[in-house]
């Protein structure tokens, strides 16, 4: 393995020319459904399907429309903490924050992909073994289980278990099959701008996009959503709790905001974001530091030492 650190190749490693393709590392990361693998933007080795899955959803996440899932997310923050209320601060007893900081990443994607959370925060445990399932995922990458689970032989031999994010994905997709066709019987919580909403008018758009594209999407929403938001969120805590000078800096600035600002609208709430610099460079530190998400070179804690 190679490892690169300089900027400037960026656009070198990563760009659609085809120069660099992807290793036989990617392969044993698909998804299997009904016991076939599903293709996503991450794992797929194919530049064209890779091009055929992004090209049309690209527009969604740009930032300007990420803001208006915004109330999505702050319904869930509430439910958040008020589950941590519940079950931690009226009993007094002990929170695996880590934890529970994943689950509560699971729920946001879950909303903003579904209206549905998948609901980790609900039950307070692992869903269906969905982060267990996640960790053994990438187990999957060593080479002895290549030879063994992803066999292509004995693939053939034997009854593949469903992803259970693949599971839950499909559940969703066909209820909202179901809606369209009925409309008095959706329902009412359904975000009709969701993540989901958004691939099914792509999918519309375009007749010669796969149906399997649906549930590639929508997999690689939560999973890698989740998992990289729950990186962030758990470094960003992390390293403020390591670093007080700055948690302070960080809270002395928050309490500086208007007293109405959890109730003002996502719109107007935007210039009000932008102006929280302390919070940007907690989110930017954390995201260097972090070692799944770029840690470039060592040292990187100094970086919160000056913020």
């Amino acid at each position: 393995m190679v490892s690169v650190s300089d900027p400037a190749e960026i656009l070198n490693l990563y760009s659609f020319t085809g120069k660099f393709v992807k290793s036989d590392f990617y392969h044993v990361l698909l998804f299997y459904a009904k016991g076939k693998p599903v293709p996503t933007i991450f794992a797929t080795q194919n530049e064209n399907l890779h091009r055929m899955l992004k090209k049309p959803i690209a527009g969604i996440y740009l930032m300007s429309n990420l803001m208006s899932f915004k109330p999505y997310v702050d319904t869930t923050i509430s439910y958040f903490f008020a589950r941590l209320d519940k079950l931690f601060v009226q009993t007094g007893d002990v929170c695996d924050l880590g934890a529970w900081l994943q689950m509560f990443a699971f729920d946001v994607m879950g909303e903003l992909t579904f209206s549905k959370r998948l609901g980790f925060l609900e039950r307070a445990e692992d869903v269906d073994g969905i982060m267990g399932s996640i960790w053994h995922y990438f187990h999957k990458t060593s080479p002895v289980d290549w030879l063994w689970a992803k066999n292509p032989i004995l693939q053939r031999l034997q009854s593949v278990r469903m992803n259970p994010i693949v599971g839950f994905g499909l559940a969703r997709i066909a209820e909202r099959k179901s809606a369209a066709k009925n409309p008095s019987d959706k329902e009412s919580s359904t975000n009709s701008r969701d993540f989901l909403s958004r691939f099914l008018e792509a999918q519309a758009k375009d007749k010669s996009i796969p149906p399997w594209a649906l549930i590639a999407r929508t997999t690689s929403n939560v999973t890698a959503g989740s998992d990289t938001t729950a990186i962030l969120l758990r470094t960003t805590i992390h390293r403020l709790l390591s670093h007080p000078a700055t948690l302070s800096r960080l809270l002395s600035e928050l309490a500086s905001l208007p007293h109405s600002a959890p109730s003002t609208p996502a719109s107007a709430l935007s210039p009000l974001t932008r102006r929280v610099h302390q919070r940007s460079w907690a989110s930017a530190s954390a995201l260097r530091a972090a070692a799944r998400t770029g840690r470039a070179a060592r040292g990187s804690d100094s970086v919160w030492a000056k913020v």
